[in-house]
């Protein structure tokens, strides 16, 4: 009897031992577990502002010499250092071209997050009891697979936009949900090839693993319509025709290229390898700023185009209505605004003036102070304003007169005196000859 129960005492303390061990082991593994989100979060906070700091240098050095060629090409380089001494202008410049560098950098370095995620495993001795160095080797081609199919997405997307007048709307259509349900069988068939039946069951296990699919899934719908959403945009910028769609299917490639090469640093990722892994996706955001000018058809004016669809710039086809204030009185009695006297701006109601003035009765080319044009350069207090008649857009036979233009009849003056107008906003007070002229100036005119 005495036998017995100790024979039943030690199964109970080894049992005791057992569960205190296995309790004091998933305490540890959870702690562990707990320490990696959190060194996880701080990573992710950190390259994102890593990310953004750099995005925001680069973008304030392109802006600027984006800026300097422009005002270089028309003929007002005195102007440069004004903008660059104004901090709502560096401010302008930043905001604006560091969130145009971030986009096109994240949506190449998209794939770095994951690829990242998984060789952090590798720091956890722990973590590796139950998640083997084989199952990350091997997830990385799984997420190769898995990461490639938004870059096909995107290239049918733009194939589809390019043939949608050409093709049978029936052909488009079922080619559009092919390309979004063939992904599901090919992801299957890569699961089953890459990773063995004893790893699966781990997988299915633990939740880091779960978190690591969510995170493969938030990817992957990122890179499906990130770069549709960011490149369709560009392309506006370029000329219409056959050279937008291979600038986008350019970009498409370039994506391939890049998830490829990040695949590759990726199975030989270490820690010391930290800095070197957005080399990749800065490498492919720089020679694509390179290469989008070649798809202009007129290189020279790039930095104009770029501007204008910022508004730092506008073109002919913008211009409109100004109002000239008469902010001056002179002790003579005698008025000028911004150094300009009515007499002088007789002489620029014939420069300014609406192109179809000549054949339409407008009310606003009879006041005194309006001015019909637009903003040659519309960033910080000086502004270059220029008649519609006179291009900022520049071909190589007629750059010389361009120039010549430019320098003689648009007016640089200070913003505070130069104020948009829709043609329906004044008041006016009439007053017709006998061929219904009218002859009387504005209530508000000078």
């Amino acid at each position: 009897m005495n036998h017995y129960k100790g024979k039943s005492m030690e199964k109970l303390k080894k049992h005791i031992s057992q569960n205190l061990f296995k309790t004091k082991k998933t305490a540890h593994h959870q702690k562990v577990a707990n320490n990696f989100h959190k060194k996880e979060d701080k990573k992710i906070l950190g390259s994102t502002i890593h990310i953004v700091s750099l995005s925001s240098i680069f973008g304030m050095v392109l802006g600027g010499i984006l800026s300097f060629i422009y005002l270089q090409n028309i003929g007002l380089p005195s102007i440069f250092p004004e903008v660059i001494n104004q901090p709502s202008s560096l401010i302008t410049i930043l905001l604006v071209f560091g969130l145009i560098t971030f986009m096109i950098f994240t949506s190449f370095s998209a794939p770095c997050f994951i690829f990242s995620f998984l060789s952090d495993f590798k720091e956890f001795p722990l973590i590796l009891d139950f998640i083997k160095t084989k199952l990350i080797k091997n997830t990385i081609p799984l997420s190769f697979f898995s990461l490639i199919w938004p870059i096909i997405f995107y290239l049918v997307f733009v194939f589809l936009i390019q043939n949608c007048d050409s093709l049978p709307k029936d052909g488009l259509t079922i080619l559009f949900y092919v390309t979004i349900l063939l992904p599901i069988p090919f992801s299957l068939f890569f699961w089953n090839k890459f990773i063995s039946k004893s790893l699966k069951n781990l997988w299915n296990q633990k939740k880091n693993w779960l978190f690591l699919m969510g995170i493969l899934f938030f990817i992957s719908f990122f890179m499906s319509s990130y770069p549709i959403l960011i490149y369709l945009s560009i392309a506006t910028w370029l000329p219409e025709g056959n050279l937008q769609f291979l600038y986008l299917y350019l970009v498409g490639i370039l994506l391939l290229a890049d998830l490829f090469l990040i695949t590759t640093f990726a199975t030989t990722y270490t820690k010391k390898d930290k800095h070197k892994y957005l080399i990749i996706p800065a490498f492919f955001t720089l020679f694509l700023f390179i290469l989008t000018p070649y798809f202009t058809s007129d290189h020279s004016n790039f930095s104009t185009r770029i501007l204008n669809v910022v508004r730092f710039t506008e073109l002919p086809q913008n211009a409109s209505w100004y109002l000239l204030h008469n902010n001056f009185q002179k002790n003579d009695g005698s008025q000028e605004s911004s150094g300009i006297e009515p007499n002088d701006l007789q002489r620029l109601k014939q420069v300014f003036k609406h192109p179809k003035s000549e054949n339409t009765c407008s009310r606003l080319d009879y006041r005194n102070n309006a001015l019909f044009g637009y903003m040659a350069w519309n960033l910080g207090n000086t502004k270059v304003f220029c008649p519609s008649t006179v291009s900022n857009i520049s071909k190589k036979e007629n750059e010389h007169k361009k120039l010549s233009e430019l320098s003689e009849k648009c007016l640089v003056i200070n913003t505070q005196f130069l104020q948009p107008i829709p043609n329906n906003y004044i008041g006016t007070n009439w007053k017709f000859d006998n061929n219904s002229v009218p002859t009387s100036r504005s209530l508000y005119g000078m």
